[in-house]
């Protein structure tokens, strides 16, 4: 039995969630307390946060009782104050989530067609907000061959289908828009691609993004060592988490103007990673670099909320 810790305390905490929400709320207030464009990202983060939650429930992602990987996500979105205002970009968010779920929940299925539809339809709607997102169609696919053995000729036409069905409504949407219905623009943006350069970042975007990226790399070395301890399926849920993790951080390298919304897809896939960490690993190192992991995100939040005082006084 684990001896309780400050950790366990907030890992498996009832109102930890509740908890992490009003503080996100309180950092943006600090960012823009009258800015409806503020309140309108909150807005979306949490309903995500909240969707998040369900799903995690839902599939039994973590195998204990736990509010933390939730709550690990609208956190990890409040430290990154410099992007607190609502993007059309944020909206990739949901969508990629529901893109996700989709795609796990057609795992050993006989006729996993539907949620194939399902899961490359939304991921498709998620690259008109994020082009560069649709790269990650291929790695959609390698998962419905290796982790999830659900590849048939159906799945194949339906995973075709979605991503047409996906490309006619964005098509329609410009076009009643008055946009380009051909998309020259989103090809344009689909296809740019620049050295890797950190010194197209901020020095907020930069720590912000290490941080995370930090204990992403104890979470998925931890999950290495001790995935025997869960499920198959869950294992598998995972082993895609990591494999579009390490890809959107080499979409990151690549497409450094795009940090906004690929560190939001992100934060979106470490939260799991860092809650099966923080929530089911045990010792005395874990509960130390929980404690530190509190101690830099208090740190970089501040840091984040004085450069921004800084930049604009």
């Amino acid at each position: 039995m684990q001896q309780s810790s400050l950790r366990n305390t907030i890992a498996t905490g009832k109102f930890v969630l509740l908890v992490a929400i009003l503080l996100s709320a309180m950092a943006w207030l600090l960012t823009g307390a009258e800015s409806l464009s503020n309140w309108a990202g909150f807005l979306v983060l949490t309903a995500t946060t909240i969707v998040l939650r369900l799903i995690a429930n839902g599939t039994a992602l973590i195998r204990v009782r736990s509010w933390y990987l939730s709550s690990c996500f609208i956190v990890l979105n409040a430290i990154f104050v410099f992007q607190h205002a609502f993007t059309p970009g944020m909206l990739a968010v949901p969508l990629y989530l529901a893109a996700i779920y989709y795609l796990w929940m057609s795992y050993q299925l006989v006729r996993p067609e539907q949620k194939i539809f399902q899961a490359f339809l939304y991921l498709s709607l998620a690259t008109y907000f994020a082009p560069k997102l649709l790269w990650v169609a291929v790695l959609f696919f390698v998962a419905m061959i290796v982790q999830l053995r659900a590849l048939t000729l159906r799945s194949l036409l339906a995973m075709l289908m979605g991503l047409a069905v996906g490309a006619e409504l964005m098509m329609a949407w410009r076009y009643l828009t008055g946009q380009d219905p051909y998309m020259s623009d989103y090809i344009r943006d689909l296809t740019a691609v620049t050295l890797p350069d950190i010194h197209n970042w901020s020095t907020s975007q930069l720590v912000s993004i290490g941080y995370v990226i930090f204990f992403f790399v104890i979470g998925v070395l931890h999950f290495s060592r001790t995935n025997f301890n869960d499920k198959i399926r869950i294992r598998m849920y995972f082993y895609i988490l990591i494999v579009q993790g390490f890809a959107l951080l080499a979409l990151l390298a690549l497409s450094p103007q795009d940090f906004e919304t690929v560190s939001r897809l992100f934060i979106l896939l470490s939260a799991p990673v860092l809650a099966h960490y923080f929530v089911l690993g045990r010792g005395r190192i874990v509960d130390i670099l929980f404690v530190l992991s509190l101690l830099l995100g208090i740190a970089v939040l501040v840091f984040n909320l004085w450069s921004l005082s800084y930049t604009f006084s």
